[in-house]
């Protein structure tokens, strides 16, 4: 309850700090809504896109889960995700999907714990999502260090939910019409920095 009342206080004085340019702004996205983004990431706290990418309200349409997990289509997923998806590429046009996954991931330090989701089981099926980027980084990285495991899952996941959204089929229909770009982020909670992946080389490089 305390913490709630936190939340309130800060509430009034988010609210007592607008200005009146922001409260136009506030007042016009009432009307409706037009972002230029998806932002796909993962729900952990300290992942805030709003913050790192300054963004205005309004200019990203947010979708966050553990482990920033898209399945493929079709697969056994909640209907919420293939909705929210489709809402943002068939109605509101974004031009732009960032997937973005970030450092320290638990859901992807979790692929190298199986043990710690015995109690989990819900999680469990949900991360067999990234299976395949538990496989990649385990060729990736040979000596079994889980500090490297868990930064070469964080990586390779992102490319592996960059496929698996491209085979929603508005995502599919926008992509060979040319008239949305993919990209794949990976957030580093220590510095900030943020990794692209670059599409031809294959590779994350720095922003």
């Amino acid at each position: 309850m305390l913490f709630m009342l936190k939340l309130l206080e800060n509430y009034k004085e988010y609210k007592s700090d607008l200005s009146s340019s922001q409260l136009d702004r506030i007042r016009q996205l009432a009307k409706g809504q037009k972002p230029e983004y998806l932002f796909i990431s993962c729900s952990d706290s300290r992942v805030m896109p709003n913050l790192f990418t300054k963004s205005e309200p309004g200019s990203l349409f947010e979708l966050q889960n553990a482990g920033n997990i898209i399945p493929a289509y079709g697969a056994e997923a909640g209907r919420g995700m293939v909705a929210t998806i489709d809402y943002a590429v068939s109605v509101l046009k974004v031009n732009n999907i960032i997937i973005c996954g970030h450092t320290f991931c638990g859901a992807m330090q979790a692929l190298f714990d199986p043990e710690t989701l015995n109690k989990l089981p819900d999680v469990a099926k949900w991360l067999e999502h990234s299976e395949v980027a538990r496989r990649i980084a385990h060729n990736e990285v040979q000596d079994g260090d889980k500090i490297k495991l868990t930064r070469a899952a964080v990586e390779a996941n992102v490319v592996v939910q960059m496929n698996n959204i491209a085979t929603h089929p508005s995502v599919a229909r926008a992509i060979a019409c040319n008239s949305i770009n993919l990209n794949g982020w990976v957030y580093d909670l220590e510095t900030t920095d943020i990794l692209v992946y670059d599409k031809t080389h294959k590779r994350f490089t720095e922003a």
